[in-house]
């Protein structure tokens, strides 16, 4: 759909997705899943406040919230990267795997852990304003 706005004519199966000039395979690990599981598992390890009662429950839902927020910029992030890597496949062939396999990966992985970095900052105000 969003190659489709940008004027792109294709064609979705299963997990190709194809025109006249390049065909692009979605395969497992280009689904933005590893870096999500990433922010989930470091956002759940992170040591916050489980056993607190009704205001631990209420700053657990806000941090929650956050933590969904961070999934769905990595989500929205995934779908600018398949959209500039079929654009990249279409035009300018020759710097796909370099796209594909060296920038987009670093980028991912550098945005999940300063999602997590902003997460922990929004967890330690909250957990000090608590403690006030």
């Amino acid at each position: 759909a969003a190659l489709s706005l940008l004027g792109f004519v294709t064609v979705t199966s299963g997990t190709v997705v194809s025109s006249t000039a390049f065909s692009m395979n979605i395969a497992y690990g280009c689904d933005a899943l590893e870096p999500t599981f990433l922010f989930v598992v470091v956002v759940l390890a992170y040591p916050s406040m489980w056993g607190r009662k009704l205001i631990g429950a209420l700053i657990g839902i806000l941090l929650l919230i956050g933590a969904l927020i961070g999934i769905l910029l990595l989500y929205t992030t995934n779908i600018v990267r398949l959209v500039t890597l079929f654009w990249t496949g279409t035009y300018k062939r020759d710097y796909f795997e370099l796209l594909h396999i060296e920038i987009w990966q670093a980028l991912f992985i550098i945005l999940a852990l300063a999602l997590f970095v902003v997460w922990v900052s929004l967890a330690e105000r909250r957990v000090k304003h608590e403690a006030v």
